[in-house]
């Protein structure tokens, strides 16, 4: 291992071109990298720094920490040494350098493993960064109906009954349109005339980002074993609607001045049967149901040409029970829910469209 300091507005996003935002403790921020075959961590302490601290001339002239290791697993012991607080676990890296799993403790919200793969292109980081916080809210979202009634949203899904998704995206996302009359009203006021029935049923934006999301909420066996091939089909026809936009191409006029995405995302429920009280799931078949069915919807993917790009397992707290009539000893109903995307970039010759004078 080395470490080096760089000054401020050292271009690391330039320099690691596969940098991704893994964590902020407050005082500074933490990202991932690879190149020539070795990891690296970037820590940058400039954008928290105090312009009034008697230290500021100091921190301003190498507020950059460029740390080099050997392998992986020495990145993931250094994150654990010197992280611990922030990071509860760090699970040991796969063999593929892209690869980064990192368990989060959300406190009274449960945990989360989230993989932080970025799509390759500007605007990218910051668009995993908003996936992220996406995934924090679900978990908020769930916590605060459980405190509010003593039920899980996931109880009372029907085909009616909107995913807990969306709620999420539009806490925050500053800009959610989740139906197509809103998004056709969003295109209209930008000057162009275009088909929305076409396009993903959710628009989102955040600053310069601009995502069209197209979601379907599954239920899977928290028991490992072969996913489901309706779950498959359900990803597929996710996909294909996915597809179908990327080949109208979304108006120049919407994405001005905006990185632009479209994604594919299933959320996975994990689901234990009644009928017998049971307990949490154990934390590695809680994973071990998440990565059987990342396989299984990643070989649908890469048929589609649409790959797996980012996605995360979140962990329900272990005292977010229910008791199911007429048995009244309570028990884990959904111990964890998956979220698995596609994420691809929208290109200018995906574009279509009059630019707005």
């Amino acid at each position: 291992m080395r470490e080096w300091r760089q000054r401020f507005g050292y271009e690391y996003e330039v320099l690691f071109p596969g940098i991704r935002w893994l964590f902020t403790t407050g005082k500074e921020v933490v990202f991932a990298a690879e190149k020539d075959g070795k990891p690296y961590l970037i820590v940058d302490e400039g954008t928290y720094t105090d312009f009034n601290a008697p230290d500021f001339k100091d921190k301003m002239h190498a507020p950059v920490s460029v740390i080099e290791f050997r392998h992986s697993g020495e990145r993931v012991q250094y994150l654990n040494d010197h992280f611990g607080h922030w990071r509860t676990r760090l699970i040991t890296e796969k063999n593929t350098p892209a690869v980064s799993m990192s368990w989060e403790s959300w406190s009274l919200n449960g945990e989360a493993c989230i993989e932080n793969l970025v799509p390759a292109d500007s605007g990218g980081a910051k668009l995993t960064e908003y996936l992220w916080w996406t995934m924090r809210e679900l978990a908020s979202n769930c916590r605060r109906v459980y405190d509010a009634s003593g039920m899980i949203p996931f109880e009372f899904q029907g085909p009616r009954t909107p995913s807990a998704f969306p709620k999420a995206l539009d806490h925050w996302f500053d800009l959610a349109l989740l139906d197509p009359i809103s998004i056709r009203e969003r295109v209209r006021r930008l000057g162009v005339d275009a088909d929305t029935g076409k396009w993903p049923a959710y628009w989102v934006e955040r600053e310069d980002i601009l995502l069209l999301a197209e979601e379907r909420q599954v239920t899977i066996p928290a028991a490992p074993g072969r996913i489901a091939a309706s779950v498959r089909r359900k990803w597929e026809a996710c996909l294909h609607v996915v597809g179908n936009a990327a080949e109208i191409g979304i108006p120049n006029a919407a994405t001005k001045d905006k990185h632009s995405f479209l994604a594919g995302v299933l959320v996975a429920v994990h689901k234990q049967p009644p009928g017998k009280a049971r307990k949490r799931p154990s934390l590695d078949d809680s994973l071990h149901r998440h990565e059987e069915l990342v396989t299984a919807l990643g070989q649908v993917s890469e048929a589609e040409l649409r790959p797996v790009t980012w996605h995360a397992l979140w962990r329900l707290p272990p005292g977010m029970v229910v008791a199911d009539p007429p048995r009244s000893d309570p028990w884990m109903h959904y111990p964890a829910v998956s979220v698995v995307s596609s994420v691809a970039p929208l290109t200018d010759s995906r574009r279509n469209g009059e630019t707005c004078s």
